[in-house]
């Protein structure tokens, strides 16, 4: 991907951005003027979640993981990498427990009701679902590192 130089460095980014988030909170609130405040705010809130904790973040563990890979790649001369081998589970399973938290933390009070699971199988699920796409993972590595 192609680097915007200084792009977003600067403190009128910065500000732009946080207008819009703003002026897009007004806009939903006049949008939606008979729907809850909270239910008004929630998206603008999850925007700003991501945008300014969350997304630092991960880009943070994924600078640390791609800098000692390539430590790793200059001291060996055969090399895999291994990185979408790691970045792809965790995301697929990173979607999934975003789609299903409430059943999977049991949040939800009517488990039963939706799917006709057992309420304590949504984690197990998960987790199952979860080392699969590890081991798979992992087994692909490997047989590409041949």
């Amino acid at each position: 991907m192609k680097k915007i130089p200084y792009y977003g460095r600067s403190l009128v980014h910065l500000l732009g951005v946080l207008f819009c988030y703003a002026l897009v909170t007004y806009a939903a609130i006049k949008l939606f003027g008979n729907v809850s405040l909270w239910v008004a705010l929630a998206f603008p809130a999850g925007i700003a979640v991501h945008d300014f904790i969350l997304f630092p973040l991960y880009r943070k563990a994924d600078q640390v993981v791609v800098d000692y890979q390539m430590k790793q790649q200059k001291q060996e001369k055969k090399y895999v990498l291994w990185l979408n081998h790691l970045r792809i589970p965790v995301v697929i399973s990173f979607i999934l427990l975003l789609c299903y938290f409430p059943l999977i933390l049991r949040l939800s009070s009517n488990r039963e009701l939706y799917t006709g699971l057992a309420p304590d199988s949504y984690l197990y699920r998960w987790l199952l679902v979860t080392a699969a796409l590890c081991a798979g993972s992992a087994v692909a590595y490997f047989i590409r590192k041949r």
